[in-house]
């Protein structure tokens, strides 16, 4: 069975105002946008949407409910919409596989490297830090979307 997890074990870090966060796509990381899969360094709204989806989904395989309810969610989506790309190195990651239905291989494209970013990120970055656990994005069923979190304050430490 897998392991569970108390929700208050990752909810519970309150950066300062300017802190900078390094996010690592150790796992190629799959995000549509318009349909179209990014070949960008994801803004930090967008992957704090990815991630609340991600949360919703497993609450639902899990019969339980959302730990944040969606009509709770204005002031975290606001506050991720003002945090900033400081620097990115991201870089297109190909995979095949070949699937057992069809008996074709299968390409799955993503994103790999890492993004920095800065800004107030009080309410959001908790929620982010929970990515790492769960991963974020498309086919995290193969393993894709696995993430790491370096959180620095503005003073660099």
């Amino acid at each position: 069975m897998p392991q569970a997890h108390d929700l208050a074990d990752w909810l519970h870090e309150e950066p300062a105002p300017g802190a900078h966060s390094t996010v690592r796509l150790i796992t190629p990381l799959r995000i549509k946008e318009g349909g179209e899969l990014l070949r960008t360094a994801p803004c930090y709204a967008q992957l704090m949407r990815r991630v609340m989806s991600r949360i919703d989904q497993l609450a639902h395989a899990a019969q339980a409910d959302t730990p944040l309810p969606k009509s709770e969610r204005a002031a975290l989506f606001a506050e991720a919409e003002a945090v900033n790309i400081a620097s990115a190195n991201v870089f297109p990651f190909t995979i095949e596989r070949r699937s057992a239905r069809s008996g074709q291989q299968m390409q799955f494209e993503g994103l790999t490297g890492q993004v920095d970013y800065q800004g107030d990120m009080r309410r959001s970055l908790p929620w982010l830090r929970l990515a790492e656990l769960i991963q974020v994005g498309g086919k995290t069923a193969f393993g894709f979307g696995g993430i790491e979190i370096e959180i620095l304050n503005s003073a660099g430490n």
